[in-house]
C-alpha cells in the first residue's frame, strides 16, 4: 500500500472514531486496543503507549519527521518510538490530540501489514471495542492479531458474527471460535464454555 494511501485510509479510520463522541478515557480504550494488534505482530513495542506515541509523533512531526521520508511505515513508527520527548512541548497537546495521533499511527503500520483489510473493517472494529469493553481489550486484541496473520478475514469474522451481518456458516463459525478464544483472554480462567455462554449472552 502506498504511503499516501496509508495516510488516507488512518485518516479516514481516525475520523470514524472521533464520529463516536468519546471523551479522552473513551479513545484511549480504543486506541490501547488497536495498539494491542501492532505490539502483537511485532510492529509496535511492547512497551509503548497510544497517548505517548502520538505525543512522540505530533513533536517528531515538528521536527520534520514525516511518513514520506521513510521507505515504509513501519520504519517511521520505529523512528517515532526512538523520538526523545520533550516534557514542555508535550503541554501544548491534549491528551485526545495525542491519542487520536496515536492511533493514526497503530492503524497505519497495521494497514501496512495487512492491505486488504478495509477501511469499514478498521471502522467497525473500533466501534466494536467502545460497544463491547468486556471483549475486546489489549489481551483479546493480541488474540485477534494473531489469527489475522493466519488469515486476514478474521477481523470481518469477528464483525459479521457480532453486527449479524454475516450468513456464511463457516465465516460465523470462525468468528465464534475466535471470540471465545478473545473472551478467555479478556477473562483469563474463564473456560471455552463459558466463555460461548459469555457471547451469547451479549447477542
Amino acid at each position: 500500500m502506498l504511503f499516501s494511501a496509508i495516510i488516507s485510509f488512518t485518516v479516514s479510520v481516525t475520523k470514524a472514531i472521533v464520529t463516536l463522541g468519546l471523551a479522552a478515557e473513551g479513545l484511549t480504550a480504543i486506541g490501547n486496543a488497536l495498539t494491542a494488534i501492532g505490539k502483537a505482530l511485532g510492529l509496535i513495542r511492547p512497551e509503548t503507549q497510544v497517548e505517548d506515541l502520538g505525543d512522540q509523533a505530533l513533536q517528531a512531526e515538528e521536527a520534520g519527521i514525516t511518513p514520506d521520508a521513510f521507505d515504509a511505515y513501519e520504519d517511521y513508527v520505529k523512528a517515532v518510538e526512538s523520538f526523545q520527548l520533550d516534557p514542555e512541548k508535550s503541554k501544548q497537546f491534549t491528551p485526545e490530540e495525542k491519542v487520536k495521533k496515536g492511533i493514526e499511527l497503530a492503524i497505519g503500520v497495521t494497514a501496512e501489514r495487512f492491505p486488504e483489510v478495509s477501511v469499514e473493517t478498521f471502522s467497525k472494529l473500533s466501534t466494536l471495542v467502545h460497544d463491547y469493553p468486556s471483549i475486546f481489550n489489549e489481551k483479546s486484541m493480541e488474540v485477534l492479531a494473531k489469527k489475522m496473520a493466519s488469515f486476514s478475514g478474521s477481523a470481518d469474522d469477528v464483525i459479521g458474527y457480532l453486527d449479524c451481518t454475516e450468513k456464511n456458516q463457516s465465516k460465523l463459525a470462525n468468528g465464534e471460535s475466535i471470540l471465545t478464544e478473545m473472551i478467555k483472554a479478556a477473562k483469563p480462567g474463564t473456560d471455552a464454555a463459558a466463555a460461548r455462554q459469555l457471547l451469547y449472552n451479549i447477542e
